[in-house]
């Protein structure tokens, strides 16, 4: 990780570190607002009708995930496509504005472009986001029991750090090969460069925190030009290429971003909720 950190800053500079930053924080706002208000809405609707139900979490954090991620899908691969294309020597193409890019695909291949890649990234977010809550609730059983008074605001906001780390390295670790297909998929349709049949090309979604191979993804040519494949063909092409561990290819790296992601975001939201309750 630390090595593929120095040959993105040899290379690129500080922006190919950062590259796909402007989307992720367009995205991260309005995805956040919706993830959290349809789990609150969700898990309190589930609770009331089925008090003794332990599946409400992972229900009703997989559907939140599911509009958030939906609602939000054409930054995410923008994103991922700005980051992909630093790492095959295309970066000026960062310089045209995230409305260009937009237009871009649109004008290239229709206004559902925008989503491509939406199921793949589904298919890795909705379980995630599953895994995730049952084991925030869970955790929060644990520290309801072991403390009858009332827990005091540093108090809350250390034990929603511990959560949130915990559950996020579970969950990331358990879905990392989803987050491979994802990926694949999404940056496997670009035109990269040339090149040649006997070598493999090692590439990077810096945001994504994931190494991956070309040929995993897609059919080059000598032109340059490629076919994408579908999740399925892609799943069959990294463990006949790579092994089943291509699989959990930049599986250390995405835990090392998810996890204390995870526990700023819900230490963050569980102090600013209790703050917004006592007023």
């Amino acid at each position: 990780t630390l090595r593929m950190l120095r040959s993105i800053f040899v290379n690129e500079g500080l922006s190919g570190i950062y590259a796909g930053l402007m989307p992720t924080l367009v995205m991260g706002v309005p995805n956040t607002i919706i993830y959290f208000y349809s789990y609150e809405e969700l898990a309190s609707k589930l609770r009331h009708r089925y008090p003794t139900e332990a599946s409400v979490p992972a229900v009703a954090g997989a559907s939140a995930r599911f509009v958030a991620s939906l609602s939000t899908a054409p930054f995410e691969l923008l994103r991922t496509q700005q980051a992909a294309r630093v790492a095959t020597s295309q970066a000026g193409h960062n310089n045209i504005g995230m409305i260009a890019e937009f237009r871009n695909m649109i004008r290239s291949d229709g206004f559902l472009s925008l989503f491509r890649g939406v199921y793949p990234t589904l298919l890795r977010d909705v379980p995630f986001s599953a895994v995730y809550w049952v084991s925030i609730e869970t955790m929060r059983d644990f520290w309801r029991n072991r403390r009858s008074g009332a827990t005091s605001a540093w108090e809350q906001a250390g034990q929603a750090l511990v959560n949130g780390c915990v559950s996020g390295t579970i969950a990331a670790a358990v879905t990392t090969p989803l987050d491979v297909l994802k990926t694949r998929s999404q940056v496997g349709t670009q035109t990269l460069p040339p090149i040649n049949a006997n070598e493999t090309t090692i590439q990077c979604d810096h945001a994504g925190a994931l190494a991956y191979r070309s040929g995993g993804s897609q059919t080059s040519s000598a032109s340059g030009t490629t076919t994408s494949q579908s999740t399925l063909q892609i799943a069959r092409s990294i463990v006949e290429e790579e092994g089943i561990t291509g699989l959990w290819r930049g599986n250390t790296a995405r835990i090392l971003k998810v996890a204390p992601a995870c526990a700023i975001m819900i230490s963050s939201y569980e102090i600013g909720k209790r703050i917004l309750i006592s007023e």
